[in-house]
């Protein structure tokens, strides 16, 4: 191939005019090392967007768009690093391909890089580079022996040129020709040689083998430590990630995290975003049907809380429910007109009118059942929970029956069940 000015396009898209020379003269590198390190040089270069030296996130330049494989640009708020794919919307006025935060990406990139220098994955690391050595050294000595073979016939050719007779012109030409093409085979097998060492990677000596265990030891310490610096951290980000790919699942709270390890390793997780509404969550109306069924059972906001996130339940802005979000989900189930402002107690979770109601007296009675703990109660605020579920209940209505002025039964005046335990913010 002839030397020529021409353009250069990258897989990703990017290109660029420039002056190359390929296959004309002997390469130090090779065509596909070349590229990689003038990806790599724009990767690292702020020009580009891309340089770890701007903002704070470890992911800078790093993230991928997984739907057309655009780098993803960065923007903060509130001190949260936020990740837009544009590339499609600024070229051709399309939508914005997606979005999302990285409150929860962050932390799974951080805690994986934690995990990989922990001391049994360095070890084990050390013991991949020390099969790779020896896997690049059988390598070398075949690469040796090819060119010794190769030396081997262009001497033999050599020497069968110089015994033919001169006046021979034909056999003559023919077996210089010969002696020629070994010598060509020959200069290509020894470039092959020397380009293999030359990609070699240096190899760790013991003192730097010792160096790399004793961080592991306290590397999660030191990667927490307020001495490190956020460059610190994504230098190594950018050292151990070729690429982070993200895509953003039915437009849910859903993030599918695939992770390009330097090495070639490709590993895939999952975490999540913030949405906006809680119709956005993939289980938002499974939220929304059970958040209604517990409103309406009387459960307490504290309870509510609890439950909601022992169930696994997300808010939508969130990572658990708190009193904050819960007051948003009661306003969303409010328009929606699926809860009124006050509970339709069904039980177990009962106020004092409500209860009192069911069972047929006054609520002053009920109150001095409390007082006497015949009736197991919480209080929330300024109000009386009462707990009365489908075992308690039928022994409540058997007291409320009870002739007045009568010693009643122990069997009544001791709850059925245990109240489950919360705790309240009053």
């Amino acid at each position: 191939m002839r030397e020529c000015m021409g353009t250069h396009t990258f897989e990703d898209g990017y290109s660029f005019r420039a002056l190359w020379t390929r296959d004309k003269v002997p390469a130090y590198i090779s065509w596909e090392h070349w590229e990689q390190n003038q990806r790599k040089l724009r990767e690292n270069s702020t020009k580009f967007g891309f340089g770890v030296s701007r903002g704070s996130t470890l992911l800078a330049g790093r993230v991928v768009c997984g739907k057309c494989g655009a780098r993803m640009s960065v923007h903060y708020r509130d001190g949260i690093p936020s990740f837009d794919c544009t590339k499609a919307s600024m070229q051709f006025g399309e939508p914005v391909c997606q979005t999302f935060n990285g409150r929860w990406l962050e932390p799974l990139v951080a805690e994986l890089v934690l995990k990989a220098m922990e001391p049994t994955a360095v070890e084990m690391s050390l013991i991949a580079a020390e099969d790779i050595e020896q896997d690049r050294a059988r390598l070398e000595k075949l690469h040796q022996q090819t060119v010794e073979r190769a030396k081997y016939q262009a001497d033999l050719a050599r020497r069968r040129y110089e015994e033919v007779d001169p006046s021979n012109r034909l056999v003559a030409a023919e077996l210089e020709k010969r002696w020629e093409e070994a010598l060509i085979s020959q200069r290509k097998r020894e470039e092959e040689l020397n380009r293999f060492v030359h990609e070699r990677p240096s190899k760790l000596t013991p003192q730097q083998r010792e160096t790399i265990k004793d961080l592991s030891n306290n590397f999660r310490e030191l990667w927490n430590n307020d001495a490190t610096s956020a460059k610190d951290r994504q230098d190594l980000v950018r050292i151990l990630f070729d690429q982070i790919v993200v895509q953003v699942i039915a437009q849910s709270e859903c993030l599918a995290v695939t992770v390009h390890w330097s090495g070639g390793y490709i590993s895939q997780h999952e975490t999540r975003r913030t949405v906006m509404r809680f119709d956005d969550l993939k289980n938002g109306a499974e939220l929304l049907s059970r958040a209604t069924e517990l409103y309406n059972s009387g459960c307490p906001r504290a309870e509510m809380i609890r439950q909601l996130n022992a169930e696994g339940y997300r808010s939508a802005r969130q990572d658990q429910f708190t009193d904050t979000s819960i007051n948003a989900l009661f306003l969303v189930l409010r328009r929606k007109g699926m809860i009124g402002s006050k509970p339709n107690s069904i039980g177990p979770w009962w106020r004092s009118r409500a209860l009192s109601r069911k069972l047929g007296i006054k609520p002053p009675t009920l109150t001095g059942w409390r007082h006497r703990g015949w009736v197991q109660t919480k209080q929330v605020g300024s109000r009386w929970i009462f707990w009365a579920d489908a075992d308690d209940l039928p022994r409540l209505q058997q007291l409320a029956s009870f002739p007045a002025g009568v010693e009643k039964p122990d069997d009544l005046t001791h709850p059925k069940s245990k109240m489950p335990e919360f705790s309240v913010n009053a």
